[in-house]
């Protein structure tokens, strides 16, 4: 009967993953569940952590700044989408089932003071050394052999719901050093008259308000929508999503309608222009428009050195980080640091208002910044003398055009015998056709 307790790995909905239990192997394990527990809405969060590893049994060994120390002084385990997961410089509520479980989660959190980067060196890094037990049964999305390590902000929800951050698979037998890069970004008050659909993103207060708590982040949000998503669906959550408090989470007879959900938000429509219903449900699906990055907050840039270790001649290792360790089961080495001793920080401000358009395309004004009085005075010289050259060639084409019209109907009027011809300029007779005449032409002979 300990077999079936394998298949509670379909809470986490995975996208790739398939349906393993069936309806039969579902109804047993739920009567044995409720029978162990004596009620229906059995602890299925504290059942998935309790079947996880603990944390001293991956992170074998640690250093902070070069001073070994003490694994569980640092790591807590706690339930994610992706697993049962060691945290590390966590410092978000624990929502655990179990009041006695929960209220440890957060005495450590309040109890252990995080650890702060002290400088970029690899050399004041912070080391650890992990082990996997190729015998133990482990939850996975793919079926590849590694360590997976997810980076996010302290307050989020732990897991990569936007690949905000970063998202790391560590090979068995290999060295990681992992240079972390902050990059800080702010938002000038002045974008705030345009829209967060126009900017792209909320400041603190507008998040809030969007998800009705004191803390907002896009993950943050996406775990919401994705919770209300499931609801709606499903009338409850699975259990790894939980992170919010007044949820009902979902036991196992509510696999099923999950399995069809999951299919439902990784499923994409490609043909929404023909299903006029595609845009009625925002929740359905990956759909969920409102939400937003923050205007202010930290990205981190991480980047990888890897390289693999030599396994132990005898098969223990004799010096360094694994001194004493034997090479029997998959190591790995992580090495944590600041790649910089300084961060970049930009800022998004308003350039293409009025005045930096003038200066930036110039005009009559040039670059200077703002009205001044020679430049009213230049902008009155250009209108009046634009208006009084349109007026003046005007005036000119009518002048010309009456002269042409004059002039047409005096070379129509037939001229008086009596009148001496009129005067032509230059070459005039050449371009006038010939005329007649009464002059007869002869020869004169001398007798």
């Amino acid at each position: 009967m300990f077999d079936h307790l394998l298949y509670l790995d379909d809470f986490y909905l995975f996208p790739y993953d398939k349906n393993k239990a069936n309806e039969t192997i579902l109804t047993k394990l739920d009567i044995l569940l409720r029978f162990m527990y004596e009620t229906n809405d059995y602890p299925i969060q504290d059942i998935l952590t309790e079947l996880g590893p603990d944390c001293e049994d991956i992170i074998i060994r640690g250093i902070v700044y070069g001073i070994p120390v003490n694994i569980s002084d640092y790591f807590r385990k706690r339930l994610t989408t992706n697993g049962v997961c060691c945290m590390f410089n966590y410092k978000r509520e624990s929502y655990a089932y179990d009041e006695k479980t929960r209220n440890e989660d957060n005495r450590f959190i309040r109890e252990k003071q995080p650890i702060q980067f002290e400088a970029n060196s690899i050399l004041n890094s912070i080391q650890f050394v992990l082990q996997s037990n190729p015998e133990d049964f482990t939850v996975r999305d793919f079926d590849i052999d590694s360590f997976e390590i997810t980076v996010f902000p302290q307050y989020d929800y732990a897991n990569i719901q936007s690949s905000h951050i970063g998202h790391i698979l560590v090979d068995y037998y290999s060295i990681v050093e992992i240079p972390i890069q902050p990059e800080f970004y702010d938002s000038n008050e002045r974008i705030r008259q345009f829209k967060p659909s126009v900017r792209n993103c909320y400041f603190p207060d507008e998040g809030q308000k969007v998800l009705n708590r004191s803390y907002y982040s896009i993950d943050e949000c996406l775990l919401q929508c994705r919770s209300e998503s499931m609801i709606k669906h499903c009338g409850c959550v699975s259990p790894p999503m939980g992170a919010m408090e007044n949820l009902t989470y979902c036991n196992l007879n509510a696999l099923p309608c999950l399995r069809q959900w999951n299919v439902k938000w990784h499923n994409w429509d490609y043909f929404s222009y023909v299903n006029d219903n595609s845009k009625e449900d925002e929740t359905a699906g990956h759909k969920c428009p409102h939400c937003l990055p923050t205007c202010d907050g930290v990205n981190f840039r991480i980047h990888l050195n890897e390289m693999t270790i030599r396994r132990a001649y005898g098969g223990i290792y004799s010096h360094g980080l694994l001194k004493n360790l034997s090479d029997s089961k998959p190591l790995a080495i992580i090495k944590l640091f600041f790649k910089q001793r300084f961060a970049q920080a930009t800022e998004m401000d308003i350039i293409g208002d009025w005045v930096v358009l003038l200066n930036r395309f110039g005009g009559i004004m040039g670059l200077m910044y703002g009205f001044s009085i020679i430049s009213l005075l230049e902008m009155f010289y250009y209108g009046t003398g634009k208006l009084f050259t349109y007026h003046w060639n005007k005036w000119k084409m009518k002048i010309k055009k009456k002269a042409v019209e004059t002039s047409a109907m005096i070379r129509n009027k037939t001229l008086r015998k009596d009148e001496p011809p009129p005067e032509y300029d230059l070459y005039w007779q050449e371009l006038m056709p010939k005329r007649r005449t009464n002059i007869f032409m002869g020869k004169v002979f001398d007798q």
